[in-house]
């Protein structure tokens, strides 16, 4: 029994030696890290070569791609579209056809121009929010009068002043105003092209002084412009 007990002391008194040694727990901590910088770099080496077969497969799959026919036909038709647009896209023109004595004969009301062209009647003035056309050679010959813009015919009608009318509405807000009208070729709800005659110039009580022409105007939502600045000559 003694000597059982003589050998445990003599045990642990070796174990305190050797957990006293001061190498011991570095070299136990590098161990340690060791092992847990082999485990990861395994598990990192595994996440790297999965990632990098999964974009491959994307890749592939991407050069091998083939639009159906109906993706071909929705990118065919946008395109289609597009150039639509830019087709019935025009520049305003003047709506009497070029000819000879046809001139402008009021210009549009200018405040600051040294003539603001006015419209008298019955003692009263207002400022000329349009263009007139005549032909001051041959005052008692009508001509032609054509559609600025293509659109639809929006108004037509009579008025006691300004005589026969006709307003075509177009793209963009904008709207041109036609008076003092004869023959008229169009109705409401007509489509007209650019150039299209729509009638004759005629005369009207508002401006009976200036005989056979027509008054032309321009709007852009709803406010009168001057023509002059939409027209390229």
């Amino acid at each position: 029994m003694k000597e059982n007990q003589t050998m445990l002391a003599s045990r642990k008194t070796k174990m305190k030696r050797w957990l006293t040694r001061r190498w011991l727990y570095p070299a136990m901590y590098v161990g340690v890290a060791s092992m847990f910088i082999a485990v990861m770099w395994i598990m990192n080496h595994k996440t790297s070569s999965d990632q990098i077969q999964s974009p491959t497969t994307e890749v592939k799959d991407a050069w091998n791609y083939s639009p159906s026919s109906e993706q071909i036909q929705s990118s065919l038709t946008i395109k289609d579209d597009a150039n639509a647009v830019q087709a019935t896209h025009e520049a305003m023109q003047w709506p009497v056809a070029e000819a000879i004595g046809i001139v402008q004969t009021l210009h549009f009301y200018n405040e600051r121009a040294s003539e603001p062209a006015i419209v008298s009647y019955e003692n009263t003035y207002r400022p000329h929010l349009g263009v007139d056309f005549s032909n001051p050679t041959k005052q008692d010959q009508t001509f032609d009068v054509q559609a600025a813009l293509s659109g639809t015919v929006e108004t037509v009608k009579e008025d006691p002043l300004t005589g026969k009318t006709v307003v075509l509405k177009h793209e963009n807000g904008y709207e041109t105003i036609y008076y003092s009208l004869e023959n008229l070729t169009v109705k409401e709800n007509d489509t007209v092209k650019q150039g299209q005659a729509i009638g004759s110039a005629g005369r009207n009580e508002l401006e009976k002084a200036g005989g056979i022409h027509v008054h032309f105007e321009v709007q852009k939502d709803g406010k009168p412009i001057d023509p002059s600045k939409e027209i390229k000559e």
